[in-house]
């Protein structure tokens, strides 16, 4: 088998790579030369595995003829094992996606990275989750992340469907809020056209972020009670 034939087998095992959730957001993180080793790795496993799958069929299924005329056909020394191979890596990888979603692979990934900005990102897609977002310009927005399902370490941008804005004191940092995104919703949810969520959602340059942390609205009203009740209180 020559060196050239070796390619098919690494884009089976760049193919399981890619596809793979387990490790799709952690190999868009890796560099070129890293990349190129994981894959040569997954194919040469890919390649053995397939070896085996053939020699089994031809053994104990009576297709030894076939090959023979699959040889000639082709005149390249295992290309029966080689097209196994490649097909390997995307089937492998779609079985592997049936018990491990995308969302475990995306957590697992920005785990190991450590980047907090995603992780609270992340977190924020759930329903019984919110992030509030402080912008350099002190304008705070509350709501659900979109879009952050893909862990991107490169990301430019965070979009936001919003449930409330304000803005937080330039002195104090207190934190006021002005507009009610969700009593909108409420009220006039029924007369909005379907996925009028996108309509109304906001995207912000990552550069502008100055904070990003979890919010409850619970919590922020126990805030706002002790506040009212002894003025010893402080806005979260």
């Amino acid at each position: 088998m020559g060196f050239g034939l070796l390619f098919v087998p690494l884009v089976g095992g760049y193919l399981f790579l890619r596809l793979c959730n387990y490790t799709r957001y952690s190999v868009a993180r890796e560099s070129g030369y890293t990349l190129i080793f994981g894959s040569a790795a997954v194919g040469l496993l890919l390649l053995v595995a397939a070896r085996l799958i053939v020699v089994v069929v031809e053994v104990y299924s009576g297709y030894e003829a076939m090959a023979v005329k699959w040889y000639t056909f082709t005149s390249i020394p295992y290309a029966g094992t080689l097209l196994v191979a490649f097909a390997l890596g995307p089937i492998l990888a779609l079985g592997v996606n049936l018990r491990y979603s995308r969302e475990e692979g995306a957590r697992r990934a920005v785990d190991n990275a450590g980047n907090s900005m995603e992780i609270v990102l992340l977190d924020s897609m759930k329903p019984t989750e919110l992030i509030e977002l402080t912008l350099e310009s002190n304008k705070v927005y509350i709501g659900w992340a979109l879009d952050a399902l893909i862990a991107n370490p490169a990301r430019k941008y965070v979009e936001v469907f919003p449930l409330f804005s304000g803005y937080r004191d330039d002195k104090t940092q207190e934190l006021t809020l002005t507009t009610s995104y969700a009593q909108v919703f409420a009220d006039h949810g029924d007369e909005m056209e379907e996925g009028y969520a996108y309509k109304f959602r906001i995207v912000v340059p990552v550069s502008q972020v100055r904070t990003a942390r979890p919010f409850n609205i619970k919590y922020y009203s126990w805030f706002m009670d002790a506040k009212g009740t002894d003025g010893a209180g402080a806005s979260p």
